[in-house]
């Protein structure tokens, strides 16, 4: 059985109290989606201003009624206050602050309540606060210093979400134009979150206290960022607070799947009726799963529509190209309104081409902040940071030194700007995050990593360390997302979707699409990598390149079909948000374009041949002759980005060889020496 009981309260026979506008509201449109049939399905019971002993009964009794398959969640709406001893008590209607051991209901006698339940799965939702400063225009809820996540989450199977930490407040609307009442901030993203179906992270069709927190997390670090809601429990494993009806594919549009589960008829029409007006294979995939759903009116609307192709043409993604460097040597970067590219030591404007600025750069990597106004670039010990209206210089950020010799690193900002990533070869990786005008270091907890990928519009970044563990992350709180995992054969490189939701696993041979949410695989591309930083995804998250051996290959991430091959060698490649360009380095550090209009590339002169393929220079290795046998002296060495593979050489032949160029193949006294930048 299902049991939710929702506790509100916002009128106070104590002065002491200030009265609330939202905690009604807030049961009442919690209520009315938690009841749902086709959401939350749950036996809802609503107890609005009642004082403290009813309400102390009715709780003891919910949880002492409960079976050991039940599924008990608790919502407590008001003020949250703390007595001299800083134990936690939630105010009723006839709450004293001058007498609250016995006219509240105290966090305590809640878990104790919560442990001799043989109920084996129990949520809580707080929507008080615990004390701390607030911004203008919102109403503090409590006042005082109390972490109910300490005092509820040692409980036995219990799963706690909380509006705010212990140093904050939860916050309502402030009202003050029109006084009309609104749900909480934290409420309002429950609610939503859970009857539009977005909070389904996954697309999995289920909605758990994992998604949940995930996005009230991210909806209110945008609405109200002083308020920070936390999570804490011991419960194995997620547990499913809703469903979304039908399942809808990945990939869809937030702004769709809002419509297509509006609870407003006429909204879910207009959602048909823009699926209908779209040709992409993923909107197709979401029209027949409403037409086989549970929603009648829904199933027949879509059902009536004609059927999409499941393929787009097999055109190619990029009609031309362009080299714009013959060597740069770092990974490049667009702006996010794509009229700027970072990319050897300038600044490109991406319809001149023309160099912008009078800042020299000298960084092997370059990012841009997400509101365009930032520009940082790799410089040992960290990245120096530029402003794109004035190009002066505004500061640098350095790492703690490891002892380790200089050496070259990528760069990423987190989705909100605020969390600056590098991430280096062989090194754990270092983030800096912004705290009022300053960058502050803070250590991630990780060993040595081979390539680490951020996502551009979520709080998510991946990592994959030298002895290929994969790890998901959250960037705002710096902590792990599920378990990490090793793939076989090991993986290669990662990356995330823009959204965060997919991650890209590539080893030599094929490319893994996992959902980050339960790992399930979603879809295996026969593509490999031959670079740590052989992915990447489009800004849109409809394309993903694969950087191997034969080439790089362009993919539709929906349809799982490859667009187009690109004979060349590249790595760091990088895609315009706008979809317009696609950058990337090729093995001898040139800067290459592509472009789906050649006309946008029309400035730049004609290019020369693409550099080949690692397996066509494999065939011409083969076709000159390899040596019968490896001579007595061999030796590998890694340093400053180059793998030497010496076979029967001196130092002076292999210092000879690297003074006349990289990348080639020499032939000595019938031995063979090959230089591959890494």
């Amino acid at each position: 059985m299902r049991t939710a009981l929702l506790i509100a309260t916002d009128t106070y026979t104590d002065p002491t109290f200030r009265a609330l506008r939202a905690p009604a509201l807030d049961a009442v449109e919690l209520d009315r989606v938690l009841a749902d049939p086709a959401i939350g399905e749950f036996r809802t019971e609503v107890l609005l201003n009642r004082p403290a002993q009813e309400v102390r009964q009715r709780v003891d009794e919910v949880f002492a009624t409960a079976g050991v398959e039940d599924l008990v969640l608790l919502y407590l709406s008001g003020h949250g206050v703390k007595d001299q001893t800083g134990a936690l008590h939630f105010a009723a209607t006839d709450t004293r602050h001058d007498l609250l051991p016995s006219t509240s209901v105290s966090a305590q006698f809640v878990r104790q309540v919560i442990d001799r339940s043989r109920a084996s799965r129990v949520v809580v939702w707080l929507d008080c606060c615990y004390g701390g400063a607030f911004p203008s225009g919102m109403t503090p809820r409590a006042g005082g210093d109390v972490d109910v996540v300490e005092q509820l989450d040692d409980g036995r199977g219990c799963v706690v979400m909380t509006a705010s930490t212990h140093i904050q407040y939860a916050y309502e609307p402030d009202g003050s134009v029109h006084d009309e009442a609104q749900p909480s901030v934290f409420t309002r993203a429950i609610v939503e979150g859970l009857r539009t179906g977005a909070a389904d992270l996954d697309g999995d069709g289920a909605i758990t206290t994992r998604d949940l927190y995930a996005y009230v997390y991210e909806r209110l670090r945008r609405e109200s960022p002083d308020q920070t809601p936390t999570t804490s429990g011991v419960v194995a494993g997620d547990l499913r607070i809703a469903r979304v009806g039908t399942p809808l594919p990945a990939g869809l549009p937030d702004e769709l799947r809002r419509l297509v589960r509006s609870a407003d008829p006429a909204l879910r029409e207009e959602g048909v009726r823009l699926l209908r007006a779209r040709t992409d294979p993923v909107s197709a995939e979401a029209l027949r799963m409403l037409a086989a759903g549970e929603d009648r009116d829904l199933a027949v609307a879509a059902g009536a529509m004609p059927s999409l192709p499941t393929d787009p043409p097999p055109s190619p993604v990029f009609a031309g190209h362009a080299q714009l460097l013959r060597y740069a040597g770092g990974a490049p970067a667009f702006s996010p309104d794509s009229s700027l590219l970072a990319a050897g030591v300038t600044v490109w404007d991406t319809v001149s081409w023309r160099s912008v600025g009078p800042v020299r750069l000298d960084g092997n990597s370059f990012a841009f902040s997400p509101d365009g106004r930032l520009l940082a670039v790799d410089k040992h010990p960290g990245a120096s940071l530029y402003s794109t209206a004035s190009w002066t210089s505004q500061g640098q950020v350095a790492q703690p030194s490891d002892g380790h010799l200089p050496s070259t690193g990528r760069l990423a900002f987190s989705f909100d700007g605020r969390t600056l990533v590098r991430w280096r070869f062989d090194r754990p990786p270092t983030l800096w995050v912004a705290v009022e005008d300053q960058w502050q270091h803070r250590p991630l907890h990780l060993g040595r990593v081979l390539s680490a990928h951020v996502a551009a519009t979520a709080p998510r970044m991946v990592t994959l360390t030298v002895d290929s563990e994969v790890q998901v992350w959250n960037t705002s709180t710096r902590r792990p997302i599920g378990t990490a995992f090793r793939t076989d054969p090991p993986t290669r490189a990662v990356a995330l979707s823009p959204d965060g939701k997919l991650l890209a696993a590539a080893n030599a041979t094929q490319t893994s699409l996992l959902r980050t949410g339960d790992r399930s695989v979603v879809t295996t591309l026969p593509g490999g990598v031959w670079w740590q930083d052989g992915l990447a995804f489009s800004a849109d998250g409809r394309l993903l390149t694969t950087a191997g051996r034969d080439g790089v290959r362009v993919w539709s991430v929906p349809t799982g079909r490859l667009r187009q091959t690109i004979d060349t060698e590249l790595r760091d490649v990088v895609f315009s948000p706008d979809g317009r360009l696609m950058a990337g380095v090729t093995r001898n550090g040139g800067v290459w374009l592509w472009a789906t209009d050649p006309d946008d590339l029309r400035p730049l002169p004609a290019p020369p041949p693409l550099p080949p393929t690692a397996a066509l220079r494999e065939e011409k290795l083969d076709a000159a002759g390899r040596p019968a046998s490896v001579g007595a002296v061999s030796a590998f060495a890694v340093g400053f980005g180059l793998v030497l593979l010496i076979a029967g050489l001196s130092w002076v032949t292999a210092a000879l060889a690297l003074a006349v160029g990289l990348g080639s193949a020499f032939a000595v006294g019938g031995t063979v020496l090959r230089v591959l930048t890494r």
